[in-house]
């Protein structure tokens, strides 16, 4: 799989140094995939928003190529609506590269031409991580552990995630793991061919993200149910069984699932 990055740059001269926010992302297209916007305020008070073509050179990158949006300036805006224009643009920047991340980089095409549908999820499980918050107990442990039920489904995939880091701690993969080992995981993937509905009661109320590609996994109570279908790969969310557990979803993610459960 190629590490593959989008990035926002934001230079306001008003507040006199750079900012830059870098999403770093894991696809199984043979060529990598780079979507790249680039905020810098010019002396003219003009913000400019580049969009460049990926290197592809289709898709996403193509149809953006040399187009700029110019937004009015924020320091010419009353102060009461500065904070909420740029809220509302770079809120709106970050909600796209996401997009990106987590549906239009992993495409239909990316699917068929990587032959391997265990790389696309483990792709998907990595960007979870990175959009979700475990209680503090959880999240000051020495790393993040993705655990497995059955190592069949996954296989060799999951070995790309090894030396992958999380909110600059490491990811540690644990596979085949069973009873009292999968309560010291923060994600679990939950193979299909499992009781899921067991192993689901067994981690009630506890700190941890189950996941699973079974057919109706948030209806049984489930965390995470990955979607299938069209040759692509999309997800649901069980916010209330999260809310239950003290995790909290990013709303970032909560806005790309295509489903989101919030009864209890």
């Amino acid at each position: 799989m190629t590490a593959n990055k989008a990035q926002i740059r934001l230079q306001p001269s008003w507040l006199g140094n750079v900012h830059e926010i870098t999403y770093a992302f894991y696809s199984p297209h043979p060529s990598p995939i780079t979507i790249h916007t680039t905020f810098l305020y010019y002396k003219y008070n003009r913000l400019q928003v580049d969009l460049a073509p990926s290197p592809v050179g289709e898709g996403w990158g193509e149809e953006n190529k040399n187009k700029h949006l110019y937004p009015p300036h924020p320091n010419l805006l009353p102060q009461g609506r500065r904070s909420r224009y740029l809220c509302r643009y770079l809120c709106y920047f970050s909600r796209l590269l996401l997009a990106l991340l987590l549906a239009g980089a992993i495409t239909g095409q990316a699917y068929a031409e990587s032959g391997s549908e265990a790389a696309v999820k483990t792709a998907f499980l990595y960007n979870f991580f990175k959009f979700i918050e475990w209680p503090k107990a959880a999240a000051n442990q020495d790393a993040y552990r993705l655990c497995t039920t059955n190592n069949d489904q996954l296989g060799d995939s999951l070995s790309v995630l090894e030396s992958k880091t999380v909110n600059s701690k490491p990811m540690l993969i644990e596979r085949n793991t069973t009873g009292e080992g999968l309560k010291n995981c923060h994600m679990v993937f939950i193979d299909s061919s499992e009781n899921t509905t067991r192993i689901i009661r067994y981690l009630k109320n506890l700190p941890i993200v189950t996941v699973s590609d079974e057919p109706g996994f948030i209806d049984q109570g489930g965390t995470i149910g990955l979607i299938q279908g069209d040759n692509r790969l999309s997800f649901e969310i069980n916010l209330a069984a999260a809310n239950a557990n003290g995790v909290h979803i990013s709303a970032q993610l909560l806005k790309l699932a295509r489903r989101v459960n919030v009864a209890k």
